[in-house]
């Protein structure tokens, strides 16, 4: 498996921004996908891309 060429590591600035974005419900849903792909890598440094994948495939 290749090695991650970019990891997120976002302020608490940036976080609120994301969480309001998603809880605003206004913004359209490929968007909130992103925004939540976002927050889940930067939550969890270690998952691989497949493993963000595939929390949202289902």
């Amino acid at each position: 498996m290749p090695a991650k060429r970019y990891f997120v590591n976002l302020s608490q600035e940036e976080k609120e921004e994301l969480q309001t974005l998603i809880s605003s419900g206004k913004s359209r849903a490929r968007v909130q996908t992103r925004a939540r792909v976002l927050l889940l890598c930067d939550e969890y440094p270690d998952w691989s891309d497949k493993k963000v994948a595939e929390v949202y495939q289902q």
